[in-house]
């Protein structure tokens, strides 16, 4: 009896290139990877675009976290992870990092974050609002453990503007999934157990620490939810008590459709802003 293969991230071995010059042939190719002539299993042309299987993960891996550096008869080229149609269309595990550090580069991203999760695919921006990108990861495992890192990787490529922010398109239904938490002491830090306590309510999509606001001496804390009903039981459980014995109770409500939220010394943003930012950007072409 045949066993059926399940397709995950460490199985895909196959790279697409596009922007290459109208006249490349395949030895261009093999010349651009000479280094790992010897892992490429097969090099297929497919109209403007080049599919190129390798026989392992690890190489196509290594060639993706440094595809800047590649040229193919000098030329600069893009080169992206295959991903079916499924996975291009899903944003399930797609998120915006907001407030990198103005050195960060395609590469350095995306080592720091290979310490915690497997990364489908990375679109990194530079602009005058500063440096983020959208990234696509394999499973909620891995979204889970960024934020368990968040303090971590927020000190390796973060600024203090830096945030997380779950990627969405304009159409998605508005519902009660966002909660902003107040008066929260300003000694505690977005470490895995303090995450793991608001993990524990549901799963969360979204989730920001703020600096300390010198005006009241506490941090403020945005959580945004899966599910609706984690939402509400959260609020319940957790307004109007001093759940960290810290002598602050705390308050918790909805975020509403119009508000802003300001993140002291972190971030500040609206709702529609932070979609707009990204919404002309071709990001999954594969």
């Amino acid at each position: 009896m045949t066993m059926t293969t399940i397709d995950t991230f460490q199985t895909n071995c196959t790279l697409i290139l596009s922007s290459l010059p109208s006249d490349v042939c395949y030895n261009d190719i093999i010349n651009t990877f000479q280094k790992d002539v010897n892992s490429i299993k097969s090099i297929e042309l497919k109209g403007s675009t080049i599919s190129i299987v390798f026989h392992d993960h690890f190489t196509p891996l290594r060639i993706y976290q440094t595809r800047t550096s590649y040229r193919v008869k000098n030329e600069p080229i893009q080169i992206y992870w295959k991903l079916s149609k499924k996975e291009i269309a899903s944003i399930e595990y797609t998120y915006a990092f907001f407030g990198l550090k103005p050195e960060s580069t395609d590469m350095s991203v995306q080592v720091c974050l290979g310490e915690y999760v497997q990364i489908k695919s990375f679109h990194l921006i530079c602009n005058k609002c500063g440096v983020y990108s959208i990234i696509k990861f394999s499973t909620s495992e891995d979204v889970e453990n960024v934020f368990k890192n968040y303090s971590e990787i927020k000190e390796k490529i973060g600024t203090e503007k830096f945030s997380i922010k779950h990627y969405k398109k304009e159409t998605e239904t508005e519902k009660c999934l966002e909660v902003i938490i107040k008066n929260i002491h300003h000694d505690l830090i977005a470490n895995s157990e303090f995450f793991e306590y608001f993990n524990s309510f549901g799963n969360i999509k979204n989730f920001n620490l703020s600096e300390i606001n010198p005006k009241f001496n506490d941090k403020m804390l945005y959580v945004e939810y899966f599910e609706e009903n984690d939402a509400k039981t959260f609020i319940k459980e957790v307004d109007g008590n001093d759940v960290f014995n810290c002598d602050m109770p705390l308050s918790a409500s909805f975020v509403r459709k119009n508000d802003t939220i300001t993140m002291v010394n972190n971030t500040d943003y609206k709702r529609k802003g932070v979609e707009n930012s990204s919404k002309n950007n071709n990001l999954f072409l594969y």
